[in-house]
């Protein structure tokens, strides 16, 4: 079996979550030899110094799966993991925008278009077939959580989940692109109608399609930078050495996808002690000047570790 790592390069540019492709439009592919290089972590890094010139500030295991469904003469295990950096520039790919990929997890603004217009009316029409009559309870659930409708809350730690069920009911052309190369019978779509025109074209509209479990991986490594935004000080390997405090709850909502309360965002964070004010001001264009702030010495030694424990929603 041949092992594949897939870094799934992640930056803040602006308030614009970024990831990085190849120059061919997919996610990097490092050829891996456990027998070789003992320590995975340290191996990608130095690959993406050598050939990207991206330091990487931090580096977690998102995802390890074994690709079935393209049905290859010698089965491929795709190792993915999630990488942190501050580059600003790269030697060679291109930076693309996190949510042009997963349009239906960025709710900065309100339930994304896309959920309204697309994802909702198509699930419905999944859940109501009739082969799914026994099983409509529980689907209508998983769809109704995954896609905060009803009196669900949106949960921005589930977007692996929602990219499977998105994949299971035909909604994304890489699931269309599977059902056709594994004849019809991709063990990871359920009984979506593959042959309508109407799914097709709509699974054109979700977002940019890669090749190969490109976004799977991109999702799960969403998830875990999601759930280390709650758990651990992974803001200080996505922001510069000193931050306003607005900039910083920015890079907090391009991460989770949400809003934050200002003030109870500025309040977690006097209440975690985890920032200081520097001498420093900064004078924006327009507005009075602001003060700039950096994340403590020791915070990476602090006890317990110092995520953010919860997000402070803003209230619509």
């Amino acid at each position: 079996m041949r092992l594949v790592i897939n870094p799934i390069v992640f930056r803040i540019s602006g308030e614009t979550p970024q990831v990085l492709l190849t120059d061919g439009g997919q996610l990097p592919e490092v050829p891996y030899e456990p027998d070789e290089h003992t320590n995975a972590e340290r191996y990608v890094s130095s690959y993406l110094d050598t050939n990207y010139r991206i330091k990487a500030a931090q580096v977690h295991q998102a995802h390890m799966a074994t690709s079935t469904w393209r049905q290859e003469k010698s089965q491929q295990c795709g190792l993915s993991f999630l990488i942190l950096t501050k580059s600003r520039n790269s030697k060679k790919g291109q930076w693309v925008n996190l949510y042009d990929l997963l349009p239906w997890e960025d709710w900065r603004e309100g339930e994304p278009g896309i959920c309204m217009s697309t994802i909702t009316p198509q699930l419905s029409r999944w859940q109501e077939q009739e082969w799914a009559q026994k099983e409509q309870s529980s689907r209508q659930l998983e769809c109704n959580v995954l896609f905060a409708q009803g009196a669900h809350q949106w949960l921005e730690r589930l977007a692996h989940e929602r990219y499977r069920l998105l994949f299971k009911a035909g909604l994304l052309e890489e699931a269309h692109l599977a059902h056709d190369i594994c004849d019809k019978k991709c063990p990871m779509i359920e009984r979506a109608d593959m042959d309508s025109s109407l799914l097709k074209s709509q699974a054109k509209r979700m977002g940019q399609a890669l090749p190969k479990d490109n976004r799977l991986h991109i999702a799960f490594a969403l998830t875990r930078l999601r759930e280390l935004l709650l758990s651990t000080p992974v803001l200080t390997h996505l922001t510069s050495s000193t931050f306003t405090l607005t900039r910083l709850q920015k890079t907090v909502e391009a991460i989770s996808g949400i809003n934050m309360h200002k003030n109870n965002f500025r309040r977690l964070l006097h209440n975690m002690d985890i920032i200081e004010e520097t001498d420093e001001m900064v004078s924006p264009v327009r507005g009075r000047p602001a003060q700039l702030f950096k994340f403590k010495d020791d915070l990476d030694r602090s006890a317990p570790l110092s995520g953010l424990g919860h997000l402070p929603r803003s209230v619509a």
